[in-house]
């Protein structure tokens, strides 16, 4: 299950984008561009990952649903969708008017008890290495969870180490 990048009211991607940047297929460099443009993002812009699932794989879309709009409503530097079970908000540092460490506070404040588990991906340049940093914060979390399955929350920076273990034990190029 995909759904563009936005909420219903503004959604400037399409779903096809998304699909294909997570799945890791290419993405023509004037696609890349044409996305950018709507959002009003740049490309030498950082931007950070944020990926939410339930902790119940049972449970449907709701809780991480209500936290990627709440987290993205009235900030167009975050853009969420929804892809393949979990919530994904895009954040575009250059273009907000908070930091990282603000925008982690702000979303950790949103899952506070209800049973969401959340992974942070480090910062990166380049909106054409989305794909890439998606499934850093994926494999954070799976890191993560063997680590302290009780947390909520799962930082890149507490877990370099381990994450570049698990990278190069799958035979991953490494991007950091």
């Amino acid at each position: 299950q995909t759904a563009g990048i936005g909420d219903a009211g503004r959604a400037p991607v399409s779903c096809g984008f998304a699909r294909a940047c997570f799945r890791g297929e290419t993405v023509s460099d004037d696609r890349i561009a044409a996305v950018m443009e709507k959002l009003g993002w740049h490309d030498n812009d950082r931007f950070f990952c944020i990926v939410l699932r339930e902790r119940k794989l049972d449970r449907k879309f709701s809780a991480i649903a209500r936290v990627a709009i709440a987290v993205t409503a009235h900030d167009d530097s975050r853009q969420h969708c929804f892809f393949d079970g979990r919530a994904l908000i895009v954040c575009d540092l250059s273009a907000g008017a908070h930091t990282r460490d603000e925008v982690i506070a702000d979303v950790l404040r949103n899952v506070r008890d209800l049973g969401t588990i959340v992974s942070f991906s480090s910062s990166f340049f380049g909106f054409g290495n989305l794909a890439h940093f998606y499934r850093q914060a994926l494999v954070v979390e799976r890191v993560g969870r063997i680590e302290d399955v009780s947390s909520e929350a799962y930082r890149f920076e507490d877990y370099a180490v381990d994450y570049l273990i698990a990278r190069c034990e799958e035979g991953s190029t490494l991007m950091l």
